[in-house]
């Protein structure tokens, strides 16, 4: 199982997003669980989704452009993501997690050194209009370089926090290899939200940790990493990309073009399709309309808003926006002093605030990781 989902998480959008293999493979888990009439995980998703089918309704009723087609589909994509929570909340401790991301790097680590010697569209974006800095960037299979940073940022944390592998990360030589290798693919997609976040996360727990704990040797140890962390990955930052730390400059000075079209320019936009129903948005499936794509254009926004949590807003308004923040809180409330949940939920919230895909199946699959009563299992399994 574990080769199985390792291939889907390097390989899930080689189809394109909406053909993601995560979709296919909730389809077919719905059709299992039909066939053999076990129905929890469908009632459960339900469950989870009524409060965005009387949304929709409630577009349906009142706004008049709104594509409904486009909505269904839209929803439709929103139910199979929450069936993918529920499945891997409810089957996450059966998962040996450490052969998983293992597995799952030495497939990026084949495809990168392939990558170097296959020149092809297929591993990477050449000429890359958004970022000035860096015009030829790895994305390997995925849709763009900035996911390839997203995923290999997952990976890291995993690494990092699953079963406190942070403490034995300089003694554990094979994880710190595995770290390295991210660290050196995330460089080469250019991706700047990932390393960022993946440094701010690990900064963060560690000194929330360091200040919990009141011993002198862990304190030593949690300062001790943070030390060799910072460094680690300045320099191979540097060393790999320079251009990166040129974009960081850029975006501080205000003039990073991909920086301004994610954050800047989606508020714009998001803004305005807010400004005729602040509620109910513009309509779920209502940005991939001629008429919002054209509207959009007057933004500087080709055809969408690149920003996952100002996507789904605009199209779902504030009633949508209520509906996120319990969904945060509830995966805050089930964190239960689990460090690693505790990054996973950091990391993508933040993630999600700068850039990201809404309906991005790992999105989802974070969130069931987080919602699972795993703590105790995670001994066992590993």
């Amino acid at each position: 199982m574990e080769w199985l989902l390792s291939i889907l998480f390097v390989t899930h959008q080689f189809f394109g997003g909406n053909f993601d293999l995560f979709y296919i493979m909730a389809l077919l888990l719905i059709l299992k669980d039909i066939l053999f009439f076990r129905y929890r995980n469908i009632s459960t998703t339900f469950i989870f989704l009524l409060p965005i089918i009387i949304i929709f309704i409630l577009q349906i009723l009142m706004l008049h452009d709104l594509n409904v087609e486009k909505g269904i589909a839209s929803v439709g994509k929103m139910f199979l993501c929450l069936y993918l929570l529920n499945a891997v909340k409810n089957n996450f401790s059966r998962i040996n997690v450490t052969k998983l991301y293992k597995y799952a790097v030495l497939l990026l680590m084949l495809l990168f050194v392939t990558s170097l010697f296959v020149k092809t569209d297929v591993f990477w974006v050449f000429n890359d209009l958004t970022n000035k800095f860096l015009t030829t960037r790895l994305k390997l299979l995925y849709i763009e370089p900035s996911e390839l940073s997203f995923h290999a940022a997952v990976l890291a944390l995993f690494i990092l926090f699953y079963n406190n592998n942070c403490e034995k990360l300089f003694i554990d030589y094979e994880n710190l290899l595995y770290l390295i290798i991210l660290l050196v693919i995330m460089a080469y997609s250019g991706g700047l939200g990932g390393i960022v976040l993946v440094l701010f996360t690990v900064i963060f727990i560690l000194s929330r940790d360091n200040l919990k704990k009141s011993t002198v040797v862990r304190k030593i140890v949690y300062i001790y990493i943070i030390l060799c962390m910072i460094p680690i990955i300045f320099i191979f930052i540097n060393y790999f990309q320079s251009s990166i730390v040129l974009r960081l400059q850029a975006i501080m000075s205000g003039s990073d073009s991909s920086f301004n079209y994610r954050v800047f320019k989606g508020f714009n936009g998001m803004k305005a399709c807010l400004a005729s129903n602040p509620l109910l948005g513009i309509g779920f499936g209502n940005l991939n309309t001629d008429y919002y794509e054209y509207m959009l254009l007057s933004y500087g926004l080709v055809s969408k808003i690149a920003n996952s949590f100002m996507y789904a807003i605009a199209e779902g308004g504030l009633l949508f926006l209520f509906y996120l923040s319990y969904l945060f809180v509830y995966m805050w409330k089930h964190i239960n002093n689990d460090t690693f949940k505790y990054a996973l939920l950091i990391f993508i919230f933040l993630y999600q605030i700068g850039g990201g895909y809404f309906t991005n199946p790992i999105n989802w699959i974070i969130y069931g990781v987080i919602l699972s009563d795993s703590a105790k299992e995670r001994a066992e399994v590993s």
